[in-house]
């Protein structure tokens, strides 16, 4: 037995049997003794009536009597009643009893008897009035009447309300009233002994009386229903039946205690009250019963209450102790004959705990959008205890990790917390898994129950579930398009830009007039990380472009893209006056003068400055990181203006230089901003302009534009060799933007003539051709990845070591389709069109000439695909995260959050073989 119960109080919405319930008041037992004549009282009543007929003083001196008798009644105190010639006989029985057949129901039966029943009478003119049962009858030679009923009546429920009247020596006016108490108590127990002693439902009545036929007229009024009067004039006796005027003794099941928890083979203890609603004394049976059951006799009078304690074992629903199908909830019944109430109790594991896991009852959840995996567990207690036992959530993985030994293991986490509940309560695990921290591929998440080992091994699904699931990056893209199906951080990159013309410095003069022959060039190191100083040790000079000036209003030339400034703010200004000269008749004016500058220290800017022409032999040195020299021009590099955009779900974002973005459109760049949004200038091109988003989902794409340019700007010098001698070249860059020429970007749009071309790279098709560059000092496609910008490089096998989910993207924007059929058109034999309106069939094309058919055209250095070079990483978790971090966001039995413990680790091992992301030329596969 557990000290664990649970109570029953039954309402009249519960399980019981019914029973019709009669109401039956009876009053016996007021007793008239000792008359006592007070003459004063009595002559003050008889004077009060005496204007009235002798019948009417006595009718009323008999309403008198009647009403003092119930005051006695009433309030248990004595009360004086009129007697005047009024005298007792003891007349009348009264016979009542409890019986079930007609025929002899008043042959001897346990009955209550009231003999005599008693009366007081006044005759008057050969009439009687009389007091006698409760009533007041008037008897006269026709027969008798009802002056005042008796309170007996019936109407589906019994009223009987007789008085007994005994008395002695009637003399004088007026007598004293009270209850005799011996007489009422015998009276009492004699009636309740009679009841108790018949189970009948009928009730029989007999009176006998000189008054009988009043009685019989007050019967057949006052008792209604299924009632036989019977009247016997010769023996002056009145009999009546009444059928089931009183219901049988009738048990009702009222409050019921058990057990709630019983081991297997244990028992189960009930405590019953039972209540008799009945009329009628009875005995029975109170049974408890599950299989088999059990019973204990009661016994109860009417109104009566009784509790009893049944104890019944329940081996005989008791299996093999690990067969679980046995422990779950039964019912047990508490009936009388009359009655019954249900109960439930659960049969228990013995002596412990057992947390049953439903199968049903686990579920797992993806949420793509918040990047979480949600899992709930619910599991239910069939033991007899509340025992603690430890819960796992297991996630296993299909790809490999290292660990920190090197070596290769499967992916898997493992977290424990611990359980505590009440026996046959419900309880739930809940956790949300990190989703971001898992790279693509199936898992098994298995949760599992210390329970006793024994059970387990026949029972395993009870103590642990396992269900799958799958992480799939994505889908298949348009040519230049990544498509993320599962929610990612996206990170954009454009890695290098190679869109330059390049030409001998003195054959090429005329878009250099008026600019300087010479630059300072300062060797390792930056002009920006040093000064210019005026000393008398210095080894080179420098002057204003142009060297003179040419009116009093003349400036120097100056660049938006970097020059040289004073360290103290000070400027040049133009000196000198106008001169007349005069040649034979022909005289003209001219300016002649110099510049005056008052400055020792020389700053390089960035924002714009003065260009100088430099030379050798001066007072002026380098003073700063590295060493300077004079570079006299013989090459020229000019920086073609290019734009680039992420697409990332509709909404393009420019990339800048600053390495900041905005949502600015493309449509929308003006001068000013194109200046801030130029990719392709002096000294940069080995930077990364980078944009990343995180929870992406839907597509990403690159796009970018090459602009024309009205006017060009000295951006510095710089020393090469890649012409096959040391050359100095004359940098220029873009400072009056013009209009976009052609743009290159993905996404399965209509080609157009003006449409450039993108090829995609990726671990599956991660090969590249050996692409010529247009220029000897532009870096070719391939030299950009060996460089290992962004991580991004090659094998020995030209071979990008890229990532399963890394993208690597080729645009071609100096060649649009015009120009690929004019120059390709009448040669190219491949397999695609070139003349296709499919922007995926172009591309393809494209990609074909610049690997197999550049060298057979004259006069191009296009396609060469190193235009513009980006990169997309889609972080979906694993690939890039240090499996040693806790997927698992947190933990909740019952609701509360938990500590727990954390088992598993390592270091995803990227094998392009093995990789996750598929790509054809120009489009990318997610999977």
């Amino acid at each position: 037995m557990t000290g664990e119960r649970e109570c029953l109080h039954k309402g009249e919405d519960e399980e019981r049997g019914a029973s019709p319930q009669v109401g039956l008041v009876l009053l016996f037992g007021i007793v008239a003794i000792s008359a006592v004549l007070l003459i004063t009282v009595g002559m003050g009543l008889i004077g009060s009536i005496e204007s009235e007929s002798q019948v009417e003083q006595t009718r009323t001196s008999m309403d008198v009597m009647d009403h003092g008798f119930s005051t006695v009644i009433n309030t248990k105190q004595q009360q004086e009643v009129p007697v005047e010639d009024a005298q007792f006989e003891p007349d009348g029985t009264v016979y009542v009893a409890w019986v079930n057949n007609r025929s002899t129901a008043f042959d001897n039966n346990p009955n209550a008897t009231i003999d005599p029943l008693g009366r007081v009478e006044s005759k008057i003119d050969g009439q009687t009035i009389a007091y006698q049962g409760g009533g007041i009858w008037e008897q006269t030679a026709d027969g008798t009447t009802v002056y005042s009923a008796p309170d007996i009546h019936y109407d589906q429920s019994l009223t009987m309300n007789v008085v007994q009247v005994d008395a002695s020596d009637i003399n004088g006016d007026n007598g004293i009233a009270e209850i005799n108490d011996s007489k009422s108590d015998d009276l009492a127990a004699e009636i309740e002994n009679s009841s108790k002693q018949s189970n009948g439902t009928d009730l029989a009545l007999e009176i006998k009386s000189e008054y009988h036929e009043g009685w019989k007229q007050h019967f057949e009024s006052a008792l209604k229903g299924d009632v036989d009067i019977d009247h016997d004039p010769d023996e002056k006796r009145v009999r009546v039946y009444i059928e089931d005027a009183r219901s049988d003794a009738t048990f009702q099941v009222t409050d019921v205690e058990a057990d709630r928890v019983v081991p297997r083979n244990g028992e189960l203890e009930v405590n019953a009250s039972v209540l008799n609603v009945g009329d009628a004394y009875g005995t029975g049976n109170l049974t408890l019963a599950v299989n088999p059951e059990t019973k204990t006799e009661i016994e109860l009078e009417p109104g009566e209450t009784t509790t009893e304690s049944l104890t019944l074992p329940v081996n005989a629903i008791s299996e093999q102790e690990d067969n679980l199908s046995q422990y779950k909830p039964y019912t047990y019944n508490v009936s009388t004959s009359d009655d019954y109430a249900q109960g439930r109790f659960f049969l228990s594991y013995p002596n412990t705990s057992y947390y049953k896991l439903n199968n049903s009852d686990i579920d797992i959840n993806q949420d793509p959008q918040n990047q979480t995996i949600s899992l709930e567990a619910g599991f239910l207690n069939i033991g007899e205890t509340d025992e603690p036992r430890n819960v796992s959530i297991d996630l296993q993985g299909d790809q490999q990790v290292r660990n920190d030994q090197g070596d290769l293991v499967d992916i898997s986490w493992e977290s424990v917390s611990s359980v505590e509940q009440q026996p046959w309560n419900d309880s739930t695990i809940a956790t949300t898994i990190n989703r971001s921290a898992l790279p693509d591929g199936e898992y098994e998440l298995t949760v599992a129950i210390d329970n006793p080992t024994g059970i387990c091994a026949n029972n395993n699904q009870t103590c642990e579930v396992t269900r799958n699931f799958t992480i799939d990056g994505g889908g298949i893209g348009d040519p230049g398009e990544v498509i993320v199906s599962e929610p990612a951080n996206v990170s954009t990159s454009i890695i290098g830009t190679e869109i330059s013309a390049e030409g001998d410095f003195n054959r090429i003069t005329s878009p250099f007039t008026d600019n300087a022959d010479a630059g300072l060039l300062v060797n390792d190191g930056s002009k920006a990380d040093g000064s210019v100083v005026r000393q008398e040790s210095g080894n080179f000079g420098f002057s204003l472009v142009p060297s003179e000036p040419e009116s009093t209003n003349d400036e120097p030339k100056t660049s938006s893209s970097g020059g040289w400034v004073a360290a103290d703010g000070t400027t040049p200004e133009a000196d000198g006056e106008v001169v007349r000269n005069c040649y034979g008749r022909h005289c003209e004016r001219n300016f002649e003068g110099e510049w005056n500058w008052d400055v020792n220290k020389l700053v390089w800017s960035e924002d714009g400055g003065y260009v100088l022409d430099w030379h050798q032999d001066g007072d002026w040195s380098w003073d700063g990181d590295g060493s300077a020299e004079v570079a006299e021009f013989d090459q020229y590099k000019q920086w073609a203006p290019v734009t680039a955009s992420a697409m990332v779900n509709g909404s393009e974002v420019q990339l800048t230089p600053a390495g900041e973005n905005n949502t600015l459109p493309v449509d929308e760049i003006d001068e000013q901003s194109m200046a801030d949004h130029n990719l392709n200038t002096f000294g940069t091109q080995d930077q990364v302009w980078n944009y990343e988003q995180e929870n992406v989902t839907g597509t990403v794409s690159i796009s970018s534009t090459y602009w024309s340019c009205n006017e060009w700007d000295y951006a510095g010098v710089d020393k090469s060799d890649a012409t096959g001698t040391d050359s100095n070249y004359y940098n220029r860059e873009c400072t009056d933007f013009g209009t976009p020429i052609t743009t290159a970007e993905g996404g399965g749009y209509e080609a157009e003539s003006e449409t450039g071309f993108v090829m995609t790279r990726d671990a599956d098709h991660n090969n590249l051709p050996e692409i010529e560059e247009g220029y000897p000092r532009q870096r070719n496609v391939t030299e950009v990845f060996k460089a290992g910008t962004d991580g991004v490089t090659l094998d020995e096998e030209n071979n990008l070591t890229l990532g399963p989910r890394d993208f690597a993207f080729m645009m071609e924007v100096t060649m649009d389709q015009d120009g690929l059929q004019d120059t390709y058109g009448h040669n190219y034999n491949g397999e695609y069109d070139l003349y296709t309106d499919n922007q995926s069939e172009l591309f393809r094309a494209a990609w074909d000439i610049a690997e197999n058919y550049r060298d057979e055209a004259l006069y191009t250095n296009d396609p060469n695909y190193n235009d513009v070079i980006g990169f997309v990483q889609v972080d979906g978790g694993g690939t890039y995260v240090d499996l040693e971090d806790d997927p698992f966001d947190d933990v909740h039995v019952n609701g509360e959050l938990r500590e727990t413990n954390i088992r598993g680790g390592g270091t995803i091992e990227t094998d392009p073989e093995s990789g996750t992301v598929s790509v054809n030329a120009g489009s990318i596969t997610i999977r």
